[in-house]
């Protein structure tokens, strides 16, 4: 048969399920008098110093603090040591438990401000592969029923096409200051509320897949339709 004259029924199957974050992350700037770059940073600014010790305090490692970038404040356009500094910092793997003692110990930062938070939920591969049998078990189910109705045989699958949403691709870019504490705006079911910080420890998110599947079946009978 010629594949441009080939009988096809089309089907789209929605599914959906909830999937817990394994952890967050933070972007912090934190203000300081001296300007450092790299890991001097982390050792000559007292400013980092001293965070990094108080988050030592609760279990939570230098290891997992990453240094993105540094902006340079002057008056008069040149670089001294002195000049004052804003190192934009990442706190990676912080495990949810945890979260609200760390806040409390950056909220008591009096030169920081908290650029954001996201939850970080891995690859999802056992989600993903667990929805997309679902998804192929619906969508024949459907084809089967279709056939039946309409008096022909499904002889295949044509085509399959996955879309997937993840649980991170609603993420709306956020600033949160620690002088106001803007909201956030992820879509928490009732939150905790740290501070005007939308943040809750059984936050979940859901993973949807929209699965299209083109069935071949066999040429369509006319009593089928009259």
């Amino acid at each position: 048969m010629n594949n441009q004259f080939l009988n096809k029924i089309s089907i789209e199957e929605v599914v959906e399920c909830e999937v817990t974050p394994e952890h967050a992350q933070l972007k912090i700037i934190v203000k300081g008098e001296s300007v450092f770059f790299g890991n001097e940073a982390f050792s000559k600014s007292k400013e980092i110093a001293r965070l990094i010790a108080e988050l030592n305090a609760i279990g939570y490692l230098k290891e997992n603090i990453k240094l993105m970038h540094v902006s340079i404040q002057t008056s008069t356009g040149k670089v001294r040591q002195h000049s004052s500094a804003r190192f934009h910092l990442l706190l990676d793997n912080i495990s949810l438990k945890k979260m609200p003692q760390l806040l409390g110990i950056l909220s008591a930062q009096k030169n920081l401000d908290i650029g954001g938070l996201d939850y970080e939920f891995g690859d999802l591969k056992k989600q993903k592969a667990y929805l997309l049998i679902e998804a192929c078990k619906n969508a024949k189910q459907q084809g089967q029923e279709i056939c039946r109705t309409w008096e022909v045989n499904l002889l295949g699958v044509h085509s399959m096409v996955p879309k997937w949403r993840n649980p991170f691709d609603d993420k709306i870019p956020h600033e949160v200051s620690m002088q106001g504490w803007q909201r956030n705006r992820m879509r928490n079911p009732e939150p905790d509320e740290l501070q005007g910080l939308d943040f809750t420890t059984d936050y979940v998110g859901k993973l949807c897949l929209t699965l299209k599947v083109d069935f071949r079946v066999s040429e369509f009978i006319d009593s089928a339709f009259f």
